[in-house]
């Protein structure tokens, strides 16, 4: 039973209002009475029921035009999702029900109905809606996680292209876009990665094909590549194959690294390959962004430099911090440095052992980025330019 819910009856028959209020309160319920369109809709704005029991003839604003304006005015938009019992007194209209029903009518009610008839179809509706609701939550949660991830990816200081299991394009970022001087993402859909037109090298096509065939990750460092511009550039490309729940091979997932500038980041193809094996996870959010924050201070004196990321909080109108990756001080960062160096830890084995586990959480700078609470409204903060702006600024020299 859900005792205290209240119930909204829109009706014109007055005697039906006695019925109704009786039996509801027996049941626990609280009874408000409605008794024609315009007054329900008054009602609903007035006292937000918890469900509408609905009469689809009544004069003027019959139940159907009530629901309608319910569902698209938008004066209504926070009453929608209210479920609704349509009572009817008239021989089926089958189409004219399965079309109620397709827009969200909860549930039909036939007149004239018994005691527990009526009981029965209340308390049925009440919890095929919280289930309705909950799982609208749950899906709204993993869209909202999804759209996250593919922000992140899209933002990535790397190309990401992915394929399904026939080498068909389903994804890449801006810079691949921009890497392979693309117009637009468009012109990319639909291709194959194992043709020559995408990437211009059969070699590397045929290295896309092995890891689909054989489930084998591979790396390409450092090869050259004449863009859709006629511009030279030299990528690394570490290639990683994506399985489903069965573990079959269902696609590929290609990480690009732009070294045309002399090669100055070769100690990255780990870190990318690394990065590429966990962006599989698509809700593993926080340990992705410790691996990717690892990877950023993963340079060439490991350990000395700090990242962070920090995300709006638009209930608080603020930009707060999330992680923070590195040390606080010149003492812990040399104290990092003889640790490793005592390790004798390479670039793998650095991100193996650093990157894919979250931060202590004694960690001190992880801590002091997390109290990190700028207001958005702070145009002048760098922080929230970058946002308002969209791009990057580089302050050198800061005290």
């Amino acid at each position: 039973m859900y005792p205290k819910n209240t119930i909204l009856l829109i009706d014109d028959d007055t005697s039906l209002h006695d019925l109704c209020r009786a039996i509801l309160a027996r049941m626990g319920y609280k009874c408000i009475s409605a008794f024609n369109g315009v007054e329900g809709l008054e009602k609903i704005r007035e006292h937000h029921p918890d469900l509408i029991l609905l009469d689809l003839m009544m004069p003027d604003m019959d139940g159907e035009q009530v629901y309608q304006e319910l569902i698209s005015n938008a004066e209504y938009q926070a009453y929608k999702d209210i479920p609704v019992i349509m009572l009817t007194a008239i021989s089926h209209d089958e189409e004219r029900e399965n079309k109620m029903l397709k827009l969200g009518v909860s549930a039909y009610l036939d007149k004239p109905f018994g005691l527990n008839e009526l009981v029965n179809v209340i308390k049925n509706v009440f919890v095929t809606h919280e289930i309705r609701l909950h799982n609208k939550r749950l899906q709204e949660e993993i869209t909202s996680a999804k759209q996250y991830l593919e922000r992140l990816i899209d933002n990535a200081p790397v190309g990401v292209l992915s394929s399904d299991a026939k080498g068909n394009i389903v994804q890449v970022n801006s810079f691949f876009v921009n890497l392979m001087g693309v117009e637009s993402v468009d012109k990319l859909w639909g291709q194959n990665i194992l043709e020559g037109e995408v990437i211009g090298r059969k070699d590397v096509c045929e290295r896309f094909r092995q890891v689909l065939e054989t489930g084998t990750a591979v790396k390409i460092p450092t090869i050259d590549i004449h863009n859709r511009q006629g511009r030279r550039i030299n990528v690394n490309i570490n290639c990683v194959p994506l399985k489903d729940e069965n573990g079959n091979i269902s696609g590929l997932l290609s990480i690009w690294e732009d070294v045309t500038e002399a090669e100055k980041r070769a100690y990255e193809l780990n870190i990318l390959r690394q990065i590429g094996q966990a962006m599989q996870s698509v809700l593993e959010l926080d340990p992705l962004l410790h691996l990717i924050l690892t990877s950023i201070t993963a340079g060439c004196a490991l350990g000395f430099s700090r990242a962070m990321i920090l995300l709006v909080n638009e209930q608080k109108k603020v930009l707060e911090g999330k992680m923070g990756v590195g040390p606080t001080s010149l003492e812990e960062a040399l104290e990092i440095w003889d640790k490793l160096a005592k390790e004798h830890s390479n670039l793998e084995v650095f991100l193996e052992k650093y990157g894919l586990k979250l931060p202590n959480r004694n960690d001190r700078f992880d801590q002091i980025v997390k109290k990190v609470s700028v207001p958005l409204d702070q145009d002048w903060d760098v922080l929230i330019k970058t946002i308002r702006e969209k791009r990057p600024f580089k302050i050198e020299n800061a005290a």
